[in-house]
Protein backbone atom coordinates (compact mmCIF):
# COMPACT_ATOMS: atom_id res chain seq x y z
CA UNK A 1 0.00 0.00 0.00
CA UNK A 2 0.87 2.99 -0.73
CA UNK A 3 -0.69 5.50 1.43
CA UNK A 4 -1.98 4.69 5.42
CA UNK A 5 -4.87 7.06 6.92
CA UNK A 6 -4.90 7.14 10.62
CA UNK A 7 -7.90 8.20 12.34
CA UNK A 8 -8.30 8.23 16.07
CA UNK A 9 -11.33 8.52 18.00
CA UNK A 10 -13.96 8.23 21.01
CA UNK A 11 -17.77 8.66 21.23
CA UNK A 12 -17.99 10.50 18.29
CA UNK A 13 -19.70 7.74 15.73
CA UNK A 14 -21.15 10.39 13.57
CA UNK A 15 -18.15 12.51 12.73
CA UNK A 16 -16.38 9.20 12.01
CA UNK A 17 -18.48 8.06 9.80
CA UNK A 18 -18.16 11.37 8.06
CA UNK A 19 -14.65 10.49 7.55
CA UNK A 20 -14.75 6.77 6.90
CA UNK A 21 -17.48 7.88 3.76
CA UNK A 22 -14.75 10.42 2.41
CA UNK A 23 -12.11 7.63 2.59
CA UNK A 24 -14.19 5.25 0.82
CA UNK A 25 -14.81 7.70 -1.49
CA UNK A 26 -11.09 8.57 -2.34
CA UNK A 27 -10.21 7.60 -6.03
CA UNK A 28 -7.04 6.05 -4.73
CA UNK A 29 -6.55 2.81 -2.72
CA UNK A 30 -6.07 3.16 0.74
CA UNK A 31 -5.46 1.57 3.55
CA UNK A 32 -7.54 2.74 6.60
CA UNK A 33 -6.54 2.55 10.58
CA UNK A 34 -9.05 3.23 12.86
CA UNK A 35 -7.83 3.39 17.08
CA UNK A 36 -10.67 4.15 19.00
CA UNK A 37 -10.35 4.96 23.01
CA UNK A 38 -13.07 2.19 24.00
CA UNK A 39 -16.18 4.02 22.89
CA UNK A 40 -19.32 3.20 24.35
CA UNK A 41 -21.87 5.05 21.78
CA UNK A 42 -21.96 2.75 19.12
CA UNK A 43 -18.58 3.53 17.46
CA UNK A 44 -17.60 -0.31 17.76
CA UNK A 45 -20.59 -1.51 15.53
CA UNK A 46 -19.79 1.55 13.28
CA UNK A 47 -16.68 0.06 12.65
CA UNK A 48 -17.74 -3.87 12.83
CA UNK A 49 -20.00 -2.31 9.95
CA UNK A 50 -17.37 -0.24 8.18
CA UNK A 51 -15.13 -3.64 8.32
CA UNK A 52 -17.28 -5.44 6.20
CA UNK A 53 -18.13 -2.97 3.65
CA UNK A 54 -14.65 -1.08 3.11
CA UNK A 55 -11.29 -2.87 1.42
CA UNK A 56 -8.22 -2.35 3.21
CA UNK A 57 -10.16 -1.10 6.60
CA UNK A 58 -8.74 -2.75 10.01
CA UNK A 59 -9.48 -0.99 13.49
CA UNK A 60 -8.67 -1.58 17.48
CA UNK A 61 -10.82 -0.63 20.13
CA UNK A 62 -9.42 -0.26 23.59
CA UNK A 63 -8.63 2.33 26.16
CA UNK A 64 -5.25 4.47 25.76
CA UNK A 65 -3.27 7.45 27.42
CA UNK A 66 -4.33 10.01 25.13
CA UNK A 67 -4.76 11.04 21.49
CA UNK A 68 -0.76 10.25 20.99
CA UNK A 69 -1.01 7.26 22.05
CA UNK A 70 -3.83 6.09 19.77
CA UNK A 71 -1.99 7.42 16.45
CA UNK A 72 1.26 5.55 17.76
CA UNK A 73 -0.89 2.49 17.95
CA UNK A 74 -2.34 3.25 14.36
CA UNK A 75 1.24 4.24 13.32
CA UNK A 76 2.32 0.40 14.56
CA UNK A 77 -0.74 -1.32 12.86
CA UNK A 78 -0.34 0.77 9.05
CA UNK A 79 1.43 -1.32 6.30
CA UNK A 80 1.85 0.93 4.39
CA UNK A 81 5.12 3.32 2.64
CA UNK A 82 3.21 6.87 3.26
CA UNK A 83 0.63 7.83 6.69
CA UNK A 84 -1.88 10.94 7.24
CA UNK A 85 -3.79 11.74 10.21
CA UNK A 86 -7.53 12.58 10.13
CA UNK A 87 -9.14 13.10 12.84
CA UNK A 88 -12.66 11.95 13.44
CA UNK A 89 -14.81 14.49 11.35
CA UNK A 90 -11.37 15.14 9.30
CA UNK A 91 -12.71 14.75 5.04
CA UNK A 92 -10.68 14.83 2.24
CA UNK A 93 -10.87 18.09 0.12
CA UNK A 94 -12.12 16.12 -2.89
CA UNK A 95 -12.94 13.12 -3.97
CA UNK A 96 -9.24 12.62 -5.98
CA UNK A 97 -7.00 14.40 -4.30
CA UNK A 98 -4.29 11.60 -2.99
CA UNK A 99 -4.37 10.37 -6.86
CA UNK A 100 -3.61 14.25 -8.02
CA UNK A 101 -0.97 14.41 -5.50
CA UNK A 102 1.08 11.07 -6.39
CA UNK A 103 0.99 11.38 -9.72
CA UNK A 104 1.71 15.18 -9.65
CA UNK A 105 5.38 16.84 -10.38
CA UNK A 106 5.59 18.01 -6.37
CA UNK A 107 5.80 14.32 -5.14
CA UNK A 108 9.01 12.82 -5.48
CA UNK A 109 9.41 9.93 -2.66
CA UNK A 110 10.66 12.60 -0.60
CA UNK A 111 10.09 12.03 3.17
CA UNK A 112 7.30 14.31 3.59
CA UNK A 113 4.74 16.71 1.79
CA UNK A 114 2.29 19.40 3.31
CA UNK A 115 -0.41 20.33 1.35
CA UNK A 116 -2.98 22.81 2.52
CA UNK A 117 -6.38 22.49 4.81
CA UNK A 118 -9.35 24.20 4.66
CA UNK A 119 -11.22 24.68 8.02
CA UNK A 120 -15.14 24.29 8.63
CA UNK A 121 -17.25 26.17 11.30
CA UNK A 122 -20.10 25.04 13.29
CA UNK A 123 -21.74 28.56 11.64
CA UNK A 124 -20.90 27.38 8.23
CA UNK A 125 -18.21 29.24 7.48
CA UNK A 126 -15.02 27.91 5.43
CA UNK A 127 -11.61 29.54 5.84
CA UNK A 128 -8.43 27.90 4.54
CA UNK A 129 -5.06 28.01 5.95
CA UNK A 130 -2.24 30.36 4.50
CA UNK A 131 -0.86 28.98 1.38
CA UNK A 132 2.87 29.80 2.95
CA UNK A 133 4.97 28.70 5.92
CA UNK A 134 4.88 31.22 9.05
CA UNK A 135 8.60 30.98 8.80
CA UNK A 136 11.34 29.36 7.22
CA UNK A 137 13.38 28.23 10.53
CA UNK A 138 11.00 25.37 11.55
CA UNK A 139 8.12 23.43 10.50
CA UNK A 140 5.01 24.28 11.45
CA UNK A 141 1.82 22.66 9.78
CA UNK A 142 -1.68 20.65 10.26
CA UNK A 143 -1.25 17.34 10.72
CA UNK A 144 -4.17 16.58 8.87
CA UNK A 145 -2.16 17.88 5.46
CA UNK A 146 1.16 16.21 6.35
CA UNK A 147 1.55 13.33 4.24
CA UNK A 148 4.89 11.87 5.53
CA UNK A 149 7.15 8.33 5.56
CA UNK A 150 6.29 5.78 7.93
CA UNK A 151 9.88 5.03 8.02
CA UNK A 152 10.85 8.97 9.81
CA UNK A 153 9.55 7.22 12.94
CA UNK A 154 12.30 4.47 13.01
CA UNK A 155 14.45 7.82 12.58
CA UNK A 156 12.76 10.08 15.22
CA UNK A 157 11.04 8.05 17.07
CA UNK A 158 7.23 8.10 17.45
CA UNK A 159 4.53 11.07 19.33
CA UNK A 160 5.85 11.71 22.76
CA UNK A 161 2.89 11.47 25.39
CA UNK A 162 4.40 14.29 27.37
CA UNK A 163 2.12 16.68 25.16
CA UNK A 164 -1.76 16.30 25.60
CA UNK A 165 -2.26 18.65 22.11
CA UNK A 166 1.11 19.53 20.68
CA UNK A 167 2.98 16.58 19.94
CA UNK A 168 2.71 16.39 16.43
CA UNK A 169 4.49 19.77 16.49
CA UNK A 170 7.19 18.04 18.47
CA UNK A 171 7.14 15.43 15.93
CA UNK A 172 7.53 18.01 13.12
CA UNK A 173 9.91 19.66 14.76
CA UNK A 174 12.39 16.82 14.68
CA UNK A 175 11.97 15.95 11.43
CA UNK A 176 12.83 19.40 10.49
CA UNK A 177 16.08 19.02 12.52
CA UNK A 178 16.92 15.97 10.24
CA UNK A 179 15.88 16.98 6.88
CA UNK A 180 14.75 20.65 6.96
CA UNK A 181 11.92 22.79 5.08
CA UNK A 182 11.85 20.57 1.83
CA UNK A 183 9.01 22.69 0.33
CA UNK A 184 9.02 26.65 -0.74
CA UNK A 185 5.99 26.95 0.12
CA UNK A 186 2.68 24.32 0.56
CA UNK A 187 1.84 22.56 -2.20
CA UNK A 188 -1.77 24.02 -4.00
CA UNK A 189 -3.62 21.15 -2.79
CA UNK A 190 -6.57 21.04 0.04
CA UNK A 191 -6.07 17.99 1.16
CA UNK A 192 -8.60 17.96 4.13
CA UNK A 193 -11.45 19.32 5.17
CA UNK A 194 -11.08 20.01 9.22
CA UNK A 195 -13.78 20.41 10.88
CA UNK A 196 -13.05 23.14 13.80
CA UNK A 197 -17.02 22.00 15.92
CA UNK A 198 -16.94 22.64 19.75
CA UNK A 199 -13.68 21.94 21.32
CA UNK A 200 -10.43 21.76 19.19
CA UNK A 201 -6.73 21.19 21.62
CA UNK A 202 -5.31 23.50 18.76
CA UNK A 203 -8.16 26.36 20.53
CA UNK A 204 -6.85 26.07 23.93
CA UNK A 205 -4.09 28.09 26.00
CA UNK A 206 -2.59 24.35 27.10
CA UNK A 207 -1.60 24.22 23.34
CA UNK A 208 0.48 27.43 23.34
CA UNK A 209 2.03 26.45 26.10
CA UNK A 210 3.22 23.03 25.11
CA UNK A 211 4.10 25.15 21.64
CA UNK A 212 6.48 27.37 23.39
CA UNK A 213 8.06 24.73 25.66
CA UNK A 214 8.72 22.41 22.87
CA UNK A 215 9.79 25.57 21.06
CA UNK A 216 12.50 25.74 24.17
CA UNK A 217 13.10 22.11 23.79
CA UNK A 218 14.33 23.23 19.96
CA UNK A 219 15.78 25.75 20.77
CA UNK A 220 14.05 28.32 18.94
CA UNK A 221 11.55 30.23 21.54
CA UNK A 222 13.77 33.47 20.34
CA UNK A 223 12.51 33.51 16.47
CA UNK A 224 8.67 31.94 17.95
CA UNK A 225 8.49 33.97 21.37
CA UNK A 226 6.05 37.30 19.73
CA UNK A 227 3.99 34.64 17.50
CA UNK A 228 3.62 32.41 20.27
CA UNK A 229 2.73 35.75 22.80
CA UNK A 230 0.15 36.97 20.84
CA UNK A 231 -1.24 33.15 20.22
CA UNK A 232 -1.97 33.34 23.91
CA UNK A 233 -3.14 36.57 24.39
CA UNK A 234 -5.90 35.99 21.49
CA UNK A 235 -7.15 32.81 23.18
CA UNK A 236 -6.96 34.65 26.87
CA UNK A 237 -8.92 37.48 25.52
CA UNK A 238 -11.29 34.85 24.12
CA UNK A 239 -11.32 32.86 27.50
CA UNK A 240 -12.16 36.70 29.39
CA UNK A 241 -15.40 37.58 26.89
CA UNK A 242 -16.44 33.79 27.35
CA UNK A 243 -16.58 34.27 31.03
CA UNK A 244 -17.76 37.68 31.54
Amino acid sequence: MKLTIITVCYNDASALNRTIDSIEDQEFELEHVVIDGGSTDGTVELLKSAQLRCKNFMYLSEPDKGVYDAINKGVKLSTSEYLLILNAGDTFGSNDVIKAIFSSSYFSNQYYLVGRVRYLYKTGKVKSDNPNFSSKKYLECSHQAFIYKKSLHDIVGFYTLLYKSASDYDFFSKVYKKYGLLQTEKYPFIISIREKFGADMSDSMQHTVEMIKIDYKHNRLRETLVKRTKEFSIKLIKVMTVRQ
